[in-house]
């Protein structure tokens, strides 16, 4: 895993107001878990191509593409 978070592609954000007003309309708009928001906030604040999740859930959502992942190995 840690060859993961270190291979590069990964940016860290910090929550900031800015992220949590667009969360706070992902939970309204869409009914998300506030984690579930954050999440899907940050990966939208980021530009991200792809969100990767466990969470199979975020992925009906089509404000972003997510990829729900079984296992890292």
């Amino acid at each position: 895993m840690d060859r993961f978070f270190t291979g590069g592609g990964i940016e860290i954000l910090s929550v900031d107001d800015e992220l949590v007003d667009i969360a706070t309309d992902l939970q309204k708009d869409f009914s998300l878990r506030t984690i579930d928001a954050l999440h899907v906030s940050t990966a939208i604040r980021a530009r991200a191509d792809v969100l990767l999740t466990r969470d199979g859930g975020i992925a009906r959502y089509a404000m972003i593409r997510a990829v729900r992942i079984e296992r890292i190995t």
